[in-house]
């Protein structure tokens, strides 16, 4: 039998297998693992959420909602965001939480107030007390005996007598070994004995952590009331709200407004920036940053002077509501003028109905 039609069909069999498209096969594929998003706006009211929905100011929230699921939740009591988010997280009241208000008594401190998300401690850092007194003494007459053969070595080379030899080399080495236990002394005494470390006062089991410890790839981005970190197997976190910022605050917000009537310090901690704009539609502001501890007092206070004389030129020029306003704008931006990192440009449109934001560098600049 001629194998030339056996050989034709494998051909066509082979062929016909290149025109798959890639991953067929006789099963079918398993299907991709669905992805749940849960996303969670501090403050957010349903009735409100609704009605933007309903007059078509939320299209992209809207087509989410109808994708998947929206449905009113319920609060604490009390109704604040620490509150909230950490039941939200575990599932758990304030009572279980441990998270019952922003703010918490020390009992250990009687009239101590602090915040209620996390609290400072510190941990043990570098060698023990015996051994950090231990360690100058040995440091030191290692160092001494080094120098002292090496010293008897060279006057031992340079022909040197030699018991003239042994009482330099034995001098040389008890000098090396008194400067280099004071040095070491003072070494030892900067590394510091203890280092601060965050713990989180929130109880209970996060979600997030659930999940992860379930299996289940999580990711969770500005997870509040989640500092420090949790950590789990499957889970990658962000911390949100309760994280510190770089100016060791806890995440104090910034207010811009050309409004007037606005303090410049707001009661819950925040800050407001007064915007003074020109006549081309421009104002600027600064982005601060942690504070420079290199800076001496001299130069920390002549870069308070050069902020105070610019802010006030420039708003001065553009204009400000009140003497008393002014005043406070100047202290303001003179205050923290050796925290100032960029500067932030801020421009709009003539109708004022949209503005656009440039962050450029800057010093002390207002």
């Amino acid at each position: 039998m001629s194998t030339a039609p056996r050989f034709l069909r494998v051909l066509l069999v082979l062929a016909s297998l290149a025109l798959l498209p890639p991953g067929a096969s006789g099963q079918e594929a398993p299907p991709r693992p669905r992805r749940v998003v849960v996303l969670g706006i501090d403050g957010a009211d349903a009735e409100v959420f609704t009605r933007l929905r309903a007059e078509g100011k939320l299209p992209h929230f809207d087509a989410l909602a109808k994708r998947g699921a929206f449905t009113p939740l319920a609060t604490t009591n009390p109704a604040q965001s620490p509150v909230a988010w950490a039941a939200f997280a575990t599932g758990s009241n304030p009572g279980k939480s441990g998270i019952y208000d922003f703010l918490r008594r020390d009992p250990d401190r009687p009239g101590k107030i602090e915040v209620s998300l996390a609290s400072p401690t510190s941990v043990p850092f570098g060698p023990e007390d015996w051994l950090r007194n231990l360690l100058p003494f040995l440091l030191g007459a290692a160092g001494g005996l080094l120098v002292s053969g090496v010293a008897l070595f060279l006057l031992r080379l340079l022909g040197m007598e030699e018991r003239n030899r042994r009482r330099a080399a034995l001098a040389a080495g008890f000098a090396a070994a008194a400067l280099l236990g004071v040095l070491s002394h003072r070494v030892v005494g900067w590394i510091p004995a203890t280092v601060p470390k965050a713990i989180s006062n929130r109880r209970g089991t996060s979600l997030w952590v659930a999940l992860g410890e379930a299996g289940v790839p999580t990711l969770a981005v500005e997870a509040p009331v989640s500092f420090p970190a949790d950590r789990a197997a499957n889970l990658r976190l962000l911390s949100g709200l309760g994280t510190p910022d770089v100016q060791a605050t806890w995440g104090l917000w910034t207010f811009f407004t050309d409004d007037p009537r606005e303090n410049a310090r707001a009661e819950t901690g925040g800050t407001v920036e007064f915007l003074a704009f020109d006549g081309e539609g421009t104002a600027r502001t600064r982005v601060y940053g942690p504070r420079n501890f290199t800076l001496g007092d001299g130069e920390r206070e002549e870069i308070r002077k050069q902020a105070r004389f610019a802010k006030g030129v420039f708003d001065l020029k553009v204009g400000v509501p009140s003497a008393k306003r002014f005043e406070q704008m100047v202290a303001h931006h003179a205050g923290k003028a050796d925290q100032a990192s960029c500067l932030l440009e801020i421009r709009r449109d003539p109708a004022g109905k949209r503005a656009t934001v440039r962050v450029g560098a800057g010093g002390p600049r207002p």
